[in-house]
């Protein structure tokens, strides 16, 4: 499957497939044997028109250390109160893909029936998710002695970047690649008693394993000179 996105000043594609197999085999009366496989992939997709067209934060006359200390050069955003929010700060590129198989037995014995089962998983995680920066603005700091409040009849929010007073801002987020497995082991036995009764027993064994980096670096570790870890 193919789509394509469109957000506030944001594009993307968003492509996923998934494809899966199985097959049984028969050895003999009292033995099947049932055999699945499967894989999916989905990469979400969402970039800023600004950064498409090339405008960076140069152009509206930033400084160029400024613009330096951007995860993206790209334009940033600029959302003020009453009026239509400029460029779009953030770029998304998120890919995941789950890969699975399982394998599940079946013996007859008489009045006994024992099942067993086992699944294998792979999940796997890449995201790059960050921004040039986002700023937002309103009148609270521009509508007259009590700055603190937000009027809807007084002040002007375009005032507020001018003043440099803004009410919030929002940097980049940070999701390292995380793979993770998931081995699962069942097993289970069932008695028929009479026509109309069976006792069941069953157990499950589960083993759940995600890698994290420990020697992965902070983003704080340049800007600060600390050599700060994840």
């Amino acid at each position: 499957m193919y789509s394509r996105v469109t957000y506030a000043e944001q594009e993307g594609i968003t492509p996923r497939y998934a494809a899966t197999f199985g097959t049984t085999w028969v050895p003999s009366p009292k033995l099947v044997i049932n055999c699945t496989a499967g894989s999916g992939r989905w990469r979400e997709e969402s970039l800023p028109v600004t950064l498409r067209d090339g405008i960076r934060g140069t152009t509206l006359g930033l400084p160029a250390n400024v613009v330096s200390q951007m995860d993206s050069p790209h334009m940033p955003q600029f959302k003020v109160s009453d009026y239509a929010t400029l460029s779009n700060g953030r770029i998304l590129n998120f890919p995941r893909r789950t890969d699975n198989a399982r394998l599940n037995p079946t013996r007859e014995l008489g009045k006994h029936s024992l099942k067993f089962g086992f699944s294998l998983e792979n999940s796997y995680l890449n995201s790059i998710d960050i921004r040039s920066t986002d700023s937002a603005f309103d009148r609270g700091m521009t509508s007259g002695p009590n700055v603190a409040v937000s009027s809807a009849n007084s002040g002007n929010s375009v005032a507020s970047p001018l003043l440099g007073t803004g009410i919030g801002t929002a940097g980049q987020i940070l999701r390292p690649p995380d793979p993770g497995q998931l081995a699962l082991f069942v097993a289970s036995h069932d008695q028929r008693r009479s026509p109309v009764g069976t006792a069941a027993a069953r157990t499950e064994r589960y083993s759940r394993y995600n890698r994290f980096d420990y020697n992965a670096r902070n983003p704080l570790s340049q800007s600060t000179g600390l050599g700060l870890k994840a």
